[in-house]
């Protein structure tokens, strides 16, 4: 019975993943700021699969690594992260360092400590976390998210060339995932994907061992966002 950290544990996401790793016999840590949500989940996931779960605090912003990770009783098998923050159309100075700390500087770090800690118990981790669609192409409406996901990206793509044999390393690139939060005009459009079918479609990449996976039709979008000159991009309003 393997253990599963994820950190980032309250999004809808996150917990369609808890519920099926939990499903398939995993114990579960879940680590977020949103300590009541925690609870929740982790009463329902014990009720349904009878496997352990455990809940705490966690900050990424504050909380450093090890503070965590040393508390834990079992050192996690495979980790996972949904952390996310997107940026508003007005910031500071605060809001942009917040944003690029908690995309990709704060979560590298977590990630770096935590592969220190899985060679030294000499174990073969697997690590899933969660970039955008959003780090493919700089974009006006959000661009300090963007590139800090972008960054969040090649850095992951960097990982699995060093680890190569010793790590499993998977980018997941969602486009939208339906949430209350999510803007009614998007998230009733067919490009959108339910929380619950995203997770189904990470657990299925994460047992054949796949690197990246992109929720339908991403990738083809992907591709093409990636071939528009500049000259015409530039020009976008999207």
């Amino acid at each position: 019975m393997k253990n599963v950290l994820i950190i980032g544990a309250s999004s809808d996401l996150a917990i369609e993943l808890a519920k099926i790793f939990a499903s398939n016999g995993h114990n579960i840590v879940l680590a977020s700021r949103n300590i009541e949500k925690l609870k929740k989940t982790s009463i329902d996931i014990i009720n349904k699969f009878s496997v352990e779960c455990n809940f705490y605090e966690f900050d990424i912003n504050i909380n450093e690594p090890h503070s965590l990770l040393n508390k834990l009783e079992k050192f996690p098998d495979i980790l996972i992260s949904t952390i996310g923050l997107n940026q508003k159309n007005q910031f500071t100075v605060s809001d942009f360092e917040l944003i690029l700390s908690t995309n990709f500087l704060r979560l590298a770090l977590f990630i770096e400590y935590f592969i220190s800690q899985s060679e030294k118990n000499k174990l073969y981790s697997s690590i899933l976390i969660t970039s955008s669609i959003a780090g493919i192409r700089g974009r006006a409406v959000n661009y300090i998210y963007g590139s800090a996901k972008s960054a969040l990206t090649e850095y992951l793509s960097g990982l699995r060339q060093k680890y190569n044999e010793r790590l499993h390393i998977m980018t997941i690139i969602p486009g939208y995932i339906k949430t209350q939060s999510l803007p009614k005009d998007i998230s009733s459009k067919f490009l959108c994907i339910s929380s619950k079918k995203m997770a189904n479609k990470i657990f299925k990449a994460f047992k054949y061992k796949r690197e990246i996976v992109y929720s339908p039709y991403w990738f083809i979008i992907s591709i093409i966002l990636k071939m528009i000159p500049e000259q015409i991009f530039k020009k976008l309003k999207f």
